[in-house]
Formats: C-alpha cells, sequence, structure tokens
C-alpha cells in the first residue's frame, strides 16, 4: 500500500473538515425547518443524523492527533493542524445545538405555534451566512473580513433581544404560552451559540 505523505493527509483533513461543516449545515436548516414547519419526520433525521457528525469528529481527531504525533509537519502545517482540532470541537457544539432545536419540535409536537416564526428565520439565515464564511476560510486559510462577520453576529444579537421582547409579550398576554415560550427562547439561545461558535472558528486562523 502506497503510504500518503503529509500534503495528501493535509488536503484530506481540509476535505473532512469542509464535509463535516455541511454536515453541521445541513443539520441546523434541517432542526429550524422542522421547527418551523413542525415535521416531526425531519426533526428525526436531523436527531438520527447527528452521529455521523460525531464519528467524522472522532475521524478529524484522530487524524490531527496522528499527523501531530508523526513529527513531519513544517511549523505552518502545525499550526494550521492546531487550529483544525480547535475547529473540529466548536463544529460538534455546533452539532449537539442544532441537534437540541430538533428535539424542541419534537417536544411541541402539533401543539399550535403560539406566533409567526419571523425572528427565528432571519437568525438562521444569518448564521448559515456566518458558517459559509467560515468554510471560505478553511479554503484559504485565511480570515480575512472580520468586520463583516463580528457585524453579522452583532445583527444575530439585534434578532434574539427583538425576539425576546416579542415572546415575553406573548407569555404576559396569556400564562398558558409559558412553556412553548420556554422553548422558543431555548432555540433563540442556540442559535445565538451557534453564531458565536461561528465568529470563534472565523477568528481561528
Amino acid at each position: 500500500m502506497i503510504k500518503k505523505s503529509s500534503d495528501q493527509k493535509l488536503v484530506d483533513l481540509k476535505q473532512n473538515l469542509l464535509a463535516m461543516s455541511s454536515l453541521v449545515e445541513k443539520s441546523i436548516d434541517g432542526a429550524v425547518s422542522s421547527l418551523l414547519e413542525q415535521d416531526l419526520e425531519l426533526a428525526k433525521q436531523v436527531i438520527d443524523n447527528d452521529s455521523k457528525i460525531d464519528e467524522l469528529e472522532l475521524k478529524l481527531e484522530k487524524s490531527c492527533l496522528k499527523l501531530l504525533t508523526e513529527g513531519k509537519l513544517t511549523a505552518a502545517e502545525l499550526k494550521v493542524v492546531s487550529i483544525i482540532s480547535k475547529i473540529i470541537t466548536d463544529l460538534e457544539l455546533i452539532g449537539d445545538h442544532a441537534l437540541n432545536i430538533a428535539r424542541i419540535t419534537t417536544a411541541i409536537d402539533d401543539q399550535l405555534l403560539i406566533k409567526p416564526m419571523i425572528d427565528i428565520p432571519k437568525i438562521t439565515e444569518i448564521v448559515l451566512q456566518m458558517l459559509a464564511q467560515c468554510k471560505d476560510s478553511f479554503s484559504y486559510l485565511d480570515a480575512n473580513n472580520d468586520q463583516e462577520i463580528t457585524a453579522l453576529f452583532e445583527r444575530v444579537v439585534a434578532f434574539e433581544n427583538q425576539l425576546l421582547r416579542r415572546l415575553l409579550t406573548y407569555m404576559m398576554e396569556d400564562a398558558n404560552n409559558t412553556s412553548q415560550v420556554a422553548y422558543l427562547l431555548c432555540v433563540s439561545k442556540y442559535l445565538r451559540n451557534i453564531a458565536d461558535c461561528a465568529k470563534n472558528i472565523y477568528r481561528s486562523w
């Protein structure tokens, strides 16, 4: 069997990182869509697919450890592998947040949603835009637009605060809304946490 060079192993590592990022993006989109559409089958798919993210995380961690212990990398390559190992952790956290959103969909079940879902889709769109920029930074090994990623994060926070005010109003109007308000506040928190992870990933380089 022909052994792979360190260069090829790094290429494989970055490709697997992009693959994990794509799986995470799919989970976020699926989890939020399952909530908006109250699609329990889609939520179940997101929950079941979380194991694929965990498997890829383990594969990437093993690849990073092997490259770091072989002692054949240049200083620049060592830096890249070290950064990727940190990014893997953030991506896994993002996957967990998406999983939790899907679980909330199953908890709400077929209850009538207390309000039109306006802010959550907007937050999700921004979060996915942030992750798309992260994938670009993987490709170029560079984060060259920190101002834009910061501006996107600030928009997430603004929408989160707006949603908080609206949900609290619904709860004060009718105490029966308390349970669902709590669930939707958790969704907002998870999306904010995803945005925070995306910001950290982008700034890793």
